[in-house]
Formats: structure tokens, sequence, C-alpha cells
């Protein structure tokens, strides 16, 4: 018998969705937190049959350490690179290198920044 971490999601239709991070691809449904549980161990002894034995080594040495919140924007507006540079300019940076088609802006109470400028963007 082997552990795997599983993360266990709401459902946006309604029931519950269960991923393995250790396992590519595998995961599975169920309408209550009772059925997605019974649904895990056939979820993973199904898609434990596939792998070499060296695979499955590797997947059960796999462990998750930690699980986090992320706020993503959800459209990123575009902007070029000339009004990039101006903003950052006016935020305390300024160029201290360009190469080819990429440019690295430092600000002293900061960190450095490096700006593709191709011509397309």
């Amino acid at each position: 018998m082997h552990e795997f971490d599983v993360v266990l999601l709401e459902d946006e239709t309604g029931g519950y969705v269960a991923l393995f991070p250790a396992l590519p691809g595998c995961h599975t449904l169920g309408d209550t937190l009772a059925e997605v549980m019974d649904n895990i161990k056939e979820a993973i002894d199904l898609y434990m049959e596939t792998p070499t034995e060296r695979e499955k080594k590797d997947l059960i040495k796999e462990k998750v350490v930690d699980i986090q919140k992320v706020a993503a924007l959800s459209k990123i507006l575009p902007i070029s690179a000339d009004k990039l540079i101006k903003v950052l300019e006016k935020k305390g940076f300024r160029v201290v290198r360009q190469k080819g088609s990429h440019v690295m802006l430092f600000n002293p109470q900061s960190f450095a920044i490096f700006c593709s400028i191709h011509p397309w963007l």
C-alpha cells in the first residue's frame, strides 16, 4: 500500500474533485465527500498499474509540503517597453545596462529589473 497527498476541491458545478500532485493527470470526482473519498483509492490503484517499478518509486517519494493561495491578475494590460521604462524611472530606477533587446534597470533602495524591449512588444 502506498500513501499519496490528495488535494480536495469543491467543483463549481457541485460535488468535489480530488487531485493527486504526485500523479500527473490523475484525478477523481464525487458528488459528496464520502463518494470522492471512496473513488480516491480506485483512481490511485488504476493509475499505479501503468508506471514501471522505478517510476513508482519516484512517484512515492513526492510529497506536498505546502498549499498557498496566490492572487493573480485575471487580465494583464499591455504596456510598451518605453512606457514601462519611463514608469520605472519615475519610481527611482535607472537604466544601467542594455544587451541586445534587454535592459537592466536598478534602484539602490530595492532591486534590479530586467525588461525586454523587443519591437513587437
